[in-house]
């Protein structure tokens, strides 16, 4: 089963905050996240049913200045490409799955390590992702975004903006004060020192450089608990071919934008 769509790109304003005046979106940097276009700007829930087995999406420059999207269903998740392996982590996160991206930096973030060079600050990548769980295949759907939004925030190192008022939202004192010291230590980023995190209401809102992935693959395994194995490789992946569709079990993405890469 394949579906594809393509259309002209579709103007817009955006209010620019800090400016306090209305700019138009092609004065500003485009953000493209892979995974808000292939799944979440249409919903995650239609997806479930055919991510059982997991799901490969990819970002790619349009060839005719189009936006295009397709989705193919195939037996297995196909690799999402890169480089060099430059971090890697294999935890486990418990008997319950975090449902927020501060959930999973905060069990990532302890089992993470680089394992090359540090990545430039305008480097893309791409995330490569195993989660095991009883029921892994069933959530998967529910589970990509905070899950990618929190491997992404585990690799970046937070530039110790807001200390007086984020600290105290991290949990209570000795807690707080660890994950302050895992938030701003430079050793296992790959990517760069950024304000991570900032207050947002009551809480905490993070700030990943996610626009920066050109590709991610997440698979589930059935297991009794919850461990998960992710690396991170430090380059854009090439056009993988797409295979024939075999059966309903695992969907891979491709969005081809018109914007160029930043």
């Amino acid at each position: 089963m394949a579906v594809a769509a393509w259309s002209s790109p579709v103007p817009f304003e955006r209010r620019h905050e800090s400016a306090g005046r209305h700019r138009r979106l092609g004065d500003l940097r485009p953000v493209r996240l892979v995974e808000n276009v292939l799944l979440y700007n249409v919903g995650s829930g239609l997806f479930g049913p055919l991510v059982t087995g997991g799901v490969t999406c990819r970002r790619q420059r349009s060839r005719d200045g189009w936006h295009h999207v397709r989705y193919v269903v195939i037996e297995s998740a196909p690799d999402p490409g890169g480089g060099a392996v430059s971090a890697r982590a294999d935890v486990e996160v418990g008997g319950r799955l975090p449902r927020t991206a501060g959930g999973f930096w905060e069990a990532l973030r302890p089992g993470l390590y680089r394992v090359g060079a540090r990545l430039p600050a305008d480097a893309s990548f791409t995330v490569d992702l195993t989660v095991t769980g009883q029921a892994a295949a069933a959530r998967l759907a529910a589970t990509i975004k905070p899950l990618l939004d929190g491997w992404v925030s585990a690799t970046h190192c937070h530039d110790g903006t807001g200390r007086d008022i984020l600290m105290p939202r991290l949990g209570n004192a000795d807690q707080a004060a660890a994950q302050w010291a895992q938030l701003c230590d430079p050793a296992a980023a790959v990517l760069d020192t950024r304000p991570l995190l900032r207050p947002f209401r009551d809480g905490i809102a993070w700030n990943p450089a996610d626009e920066r992935c050109e590709a991610f693959r997440i698979v589930p395994r059935p297991g009794p608990s919850w461990p998960v194995l992710g690396h991170r490789r430090g380059s854009p992946p090439s056009d993988h071919h797409v295979a024939d569709p075999i059966d309903r079990r695992t969907m891979i993405g491709c969005a081809r934008s018109r914007f160029p890469r930043s």
